[in-house]
């Protein structure tokens, strides 16, 4: 007798893995790594950290914090991203 396979929340048993999921990974992997050297999104400190941080223009309006800090359009922010190869071996 064969082990019963549980359903995901779509009610849907999941896919089996194919050769098409590793060249889907492989290229999403390439994508990212593009991204990051467009964008320069680096780590944040030493240590292989999940999150990261990449420095962007403020694109939106004016906007004024409770302690007076105003915040204008082209301004340079922190982005905050999530490290997606080192999230997903958690």
């Amino acid at each position: 007798m064969r082990p019963r396979r549980s359903r995901g929340r779509s009610g849907r048993l999941p896919a089996e893995s194919s050769a098409h999921d590793g060249a889907v990974t492989n290229w999403l992997d390439r994508l990212e790594g593009w991204f990051e050297r467009r964008y320069d999104i680096r780590p944040i400190g030493e240590g292989g950290y999940v999150v990261r941080m990449g420095l962007v223009r403020y694109r939106g309006p004016a906007l004024t914090f409770q302690d007076g800090t105003v915040l204008n359009r082209g301004d340079l922010v922190g982005e905050v991203h999530i490290d997606n190869r080192r999230a997903a071996a958690l």
